[in-house]
C-alpha cells in the first residue's frame, strides 16, 4: 500500500502542471483529492506495518497556521465576535442584522471560500508531511527526481515548441482570454517558478555524474569521455538542463529569471562548501 500511497502522489504532482497549473475548480480538486488520497494510504501503510514515522519539522506552526483558518469559519457567538474583531462585527450587523438579531457569526465573511482555501492549504501541508516520509526512503527520493527530470524535460521542449506554433493558446487547445501563458500553465510566471525549482536540481545532479579523466591530452581525454559509461547520462543531463533554462528565458517571466539566477548562485554556494568526491565528480 506504501507503493501504492507513492504512485498516486507522484500522479498527483505531474497531472497538476498539465491541468493548466490547477488553477481551475476541477483541477485543484483532482490535486487535493490525489494528495490526501495519497496521505490516508500511507498512513494507513504505516498503521498496518506499526513503522514509525518520519521527524516533520516545523509541525506546529504548520499545525496552528491550518487551526488558524478553521476557526475563521466556525460560528461563534457574536458578543465573542465583537470582542475579537469589532469591524467584523459591525459589517454583520449593518447587512444580515438589518433583518433580524444575528445571534451566531464567523470571522471570516465569505465562510465558503475560506474552507475552500483551508481544504486547498490542508492538501499544501499534506504533500510537505508525504514528501518527508517517502523521500526519506532512497529508492522512492531516486525515483522521484527521475520521473521529475524526465517530466521537466519533455515539458521544457514542448512548451518551447508550443510558444511559437500555437499562436497563444495553452498547448494549441485552450485559449484564456487576458492571461500570458506558457506551456501549459495559464500564467509565464508560475511556469518560470516550477521550472526554476527543478533547474538546480538537474544542475547539481550534472556536477554529479561528470566522468573523471586520466589522461592529459586533449585526444586522448574526448576519447575517454565518450567511452566513459557516465558519459550518457552527464549529456543528457546537460542538455535537459540547457532546454529548462532556455525555456525560462523564453517565457520572458523577469520574476522567473532572477530567481532562476539567484536559486543558481544559491547552489554554488552550498556546492563550494562540499568536497569532491575520489573520482572527482560532486560527492553528495
Amino acid at each position: 500500500m506504501e507503493k501504492l500511497s507513492y504512485r498516486v502522489f507522484i500522479f498527483t504532482l505531474l497531472f497538476s502542471p498539465l491541468a493548466f497549473g490547477a488553477v481551475e475548480p476541477w483541477s485543484l480538486m483532482i490535486l487535493e483529492g490525489g494528495v490526501l488520497l495519497a496521505l490516508l494510504l500511507f498512513m494507513i501503510s504505516r498503521a498496518i506495518t506499526r513503522a514509525p514515522l518520519v521527524e516533520i519539522p516545523g509541525r506546529r506552526p504548520l499545525f496552528f497556521l491550518l487551526a488558524y483558518m478553521l476557526l475563521q469559519a466556525i460560528p461563534l457567538p457574536a458578543t465573542l465576535i465583537r470582542l475579537i474583531s469589532p469591524s467584523t462585527h459591525a459589517l454583520y450587523m449593518h447587512t444580515l442584522g438589518v433583518l433580524g438579531p444575528v445571534h451566531w457569526m464567523s470571522l471570516s465573511i465569505d465562510r465558503q471560500e475560506t474552507v475552500s482555501e483551508f481544504f486547498r492549504y490542508a492538501a499544501y501541508a499534506g504533500a510537505y508531511v508525504l514528501g518527508i516520509q517517502l523521500f526519506s526512503e532512497k529508492k522512492y527520493l531516486k525515483s522521484a527526481i527521475t520521473a521529475v527530470i524526465v517530466f521537466a524535460t519533455v515539458l521544457a521542449f514542448l512548451s518551447i515548441i508550443e510558444h511559437y506554433t500555437s499562436n497563444g493558446r495553452v498547448f494549441w487547445v485552450r485559449n484564456f482570454d487576458g492571461l500570458q501563458g506558457f506551456g501549459p500553465f495559464v500564467n509565464r510566471n508560475h511556469y518560470a517558478g516550477f521550472m526554476g525549482m527543478v533547474l538546480p536540481l538537474m544542475a547539481a545532479l550534472f556536477l554529479h555524474l561528470r566522468p573523471s579523466l586520466r589522461y592529459t591530452s586533449f585526444r586522448e581525454r574526448v576519447v575517454e569521455f565518450f567511452s566513459h559509461p557516465s558519459s550518457h547520462p552527464y549529456i543528457l543531463m546537460g542538455m535537459s538542463a540547457i532546454a529548462i533554462a532556455a525555456s525560462i528565458f523564453i517565457s520572458l517571466s523577469r520574476g522567473g529569471i532572477v530567481s532562476t539566477c539567484i536559486s543558481l548562485c544559491g547552489l554554488g554556494i552550498v556546492l563550494s562548501c562540499l568536497k569532491a568526491g575520489p573520482r572527482g565528480a560532486l560527492s553528495f
